[in-house]
């Protein structure tokens, strides 16, 4: 019984969000039971109105959103499924792959779309910055990350110089 009136305060806030309808509340049978479900409902709904921010920090190994790389290395395309999948919400259609990892990168115009697709599997030399990519719109729907945010795109490089090699 304590149980069920601890997830009746969990649950509460999702019908006042347009979520699941809330139960008819019962009676707890102890006073005990009470106290802890207020606390509860309270946190909950902290929970839900505190957006959980993306990490800011590029991983450990990455160059920082805004410097120049330039890497050499095999060209790998792999275009973006249509379909809503994380495949697509990554973005990972242009990868520049070399003994020291992998590169992505992101055309700086449609003509440069262009040659790249020609140069896949290909040799190749970029020279690029950085960048971060934009947090989703919170209106439309996204993976959740870890922590219940969205979840975390990789930095990408927008080709500056391209050069088959």
């Amino acid at each position: 019984m304590r149980l069920r009136s601890v997830l009746l305060a969990l649950c509460a806030p999702l019908a006042a969000c347009g979520g699941a309808p809330a139960a008819p509340e019962a009676a707890p049978a102890e006073p005990a039971a009470a106290a802890e479900a207020a606390p509860a409902a309270e946190s909950a709904a902290a929970l839900q109105a505190a957006p959980v921010p993306v990490a800011d920090a590029p991983p450990a190994g990455e160059p920082a959103p805004g410097s120049t790389v330039s890497q050499s290395g095999t060209l790998r395309h792999d275009p973006i499924p249509q379909a809503k999948s994380i495949e697509a919400y990554m973005g990972r259609e242009f990868l520049v792959v070399s003994d020291g990892g992998e590169l992505l990168v992101e055309p700086k115009d449609a003509a440069m779309r262009e040659q790249l697709v020609a140069l896949a599997g290909k040799r190749v030399h970029v020279e690029c910055v950085v960048r971060r990519p934009p947090p989703p719109d919170p209106m439309s729907s996204y993976p959740m990350g870890a922590d219940g945010g969205p979840m975390r795109r990789p930095d990408f490089c927008v080709i500056e110089a391209l050069r088959a090699e």
